[in-house]
């Protein structure tokens, strides 16, 4: 896309996009987004002027992307902008109208507090730049979202779908961010909401359905509700997750090696262990939520919430 102007007076925002000598207003496109068929995009008979060689949105002056990826921003927001986004490219391109049109400047997209819902910017012209890299425009999403609160583990999924395909396909990106949203819904979730509280050990797949709490981890079979006698490096009583006002909380039980959360924060009542690289270790019990990995010793587990 070309180069915009942004200016913001008395709860308007103009943009304004020149169009260079290889472009022009694509007649077309606008007679198709005048139909209003296209929800995440402005309504262009309401917003945008066309003035010689200019294209011009004005739009109430809603929050703008950027302003909400600086202050942090909550994971299922964030699904939620990448699932409309998504199914706006996949509405353009069902109309007939080029996608690669859009404009996905931080500083030009929206957040329509009301509805609670994204709104986009597609320049109705024809324009020798026709193939717009999405791959990377959804990658780079990803790059500037910062988690609301110490959960980064949205985030983490998020990239790790663009790690690992080699090719682009927005199908399987609006697949792929659907099942995260649903994820981490229940991630978020009270206990209230569900049904079984599951511990599972991830080598042998051995679950257990936790009933009573305190649940107590560790190698003796006759201290703990969960027993791993096999691993040597896991203490005979070496954590416990506990129930409190409707959230469940991890606690190491003083054990040898202390218990590690995520592979990222490390659970010990040794002031003097050494902390392993790259880990932070934790002066309070944190929340455990759906689809936590808990360490262990050498034996890993995960609980859901099922």
């Amino acid at each position: 896309m070309g180069k915009i102007k942004i200016k913001t007076r008395r709860g308007v925002t103009r943009i304004t996009r020149k169009l260079v000598k290889t472009e022009h207003v694509n007649t077309i496109e606008l007679d198709i987004l005048k139909k209003n068929e296209i929800p995440g995009l402005f309504p262009p008979q309401q917003t945008l002027d066309i003035e010689s060689k200019a294209l011009t949105y004005q739009v109430e002056a809603f929050p703008t992307l950027a302003e909400l990826l600086e202050q942090e921003m909550d994971s299922g927001l964030f699904c939620r902008l990448v699932l409309e986004l998504v199914r706006t490219v996949q509405d353009c391109n069902s109309h007939g109208i080029r996608s690669s049109n859009l404009e996905l400047d931080r500083e030009a997209i929206f957040f329509d507090e009301k509805n609670q819902s994204f709104r986009f910017l597609f320049w109705p012209m024809v324009t020798l730049e026709e193939v717009q890299d999405f791959r990377e425009e959804f990658r780079t999403l990803g790059l500037h979202f910062k988690p609301a609160g110490p959960d980064p583990e949205c985030r983490r999924r998020y990239l790790s779908f663009f790690e690992s395909r080699a090719k682009f396909n927005i199908a399987q990106l609006e697949k792929f961010v659907q099942e995260l949203s649903e994820w981490w819904e229940r991630r978020c979730a009270p206990l209230s909401r569900a049904r079984y509280l599951v511990m599972t050990e991830l080598s042998t797949g051995k679950r257990v359905e936790m009933s009573a709490f305190p649940f107590v981890v560790g190698r003796s079979q006759e201290l703990c509700a969960f027993s791993w006698p096999g691993d040597a490096s896991m203490s005979r009583r070496h954590f416990s997750l506990y129930q409190n006002h409707g959230c469940m909380f991890l606690s190491d039980l003083g054990s040898r090696n202390g218990t590690v959360l995520n592979e990222s924060f490390l659970l010990s009542t040794d002031e003097e262990s050494v902390t392993p690289e790259g880990m932070t270790r934790l002066s309070a019990n944190p929340r455990i939520r759906h689809g936590d990995f808990i360490r262990a010793g050498k034996t890993t587990f995960q609980c859901q919430f099922i």
